[in-house]
């Protein structure tokens, strides 16, 4: 007797609610960056595989950037999520994405 696992449950990813901010040194109009908060569950099985795109460190230059990330779980059942990306190249800049 064989006994088979379907999971047919997607993984569930969730990004950040709030915009992510980053500050760059002065007058740096591009910068490489990544995103740590990404939260992922899969109750059945294991999350195989997590893409973004743009992916993690790319080039991001000071226009809001928005961004789709996907998680894949070993039965290949997908979840995605989206966030804004906002690099600020100065003190000043990165206080007024706040104000």
């Amino acid at each position: 007797m064989s006994i088979f696992f379907v999971d047919l449950s997607p993984p569930i990813i969730t990004c950040p609610s709030k915009t992510i901010v980053a500050a760059g040194a002065i007058d740096q109009q591009t910068s490489k960056l990544w995103w740590p908060f990404l939260e992922l569950n899969d109750d059945r099985s294991y999350v195989a595989k997590i893409s973004c795109d743009p992916p993690f460190l790319s080039e991001f230059s000071t226009s809001p950037t928005h961004v789709t990330c996907e998680a894949e779980d070993n039965m290949g059942n997908r979840d995605d999520c989206a966030l804004d990306v906002h690099y600020a190249c100065n003190i000043l800049n990165f206080l007024m994405l706040y104000i």
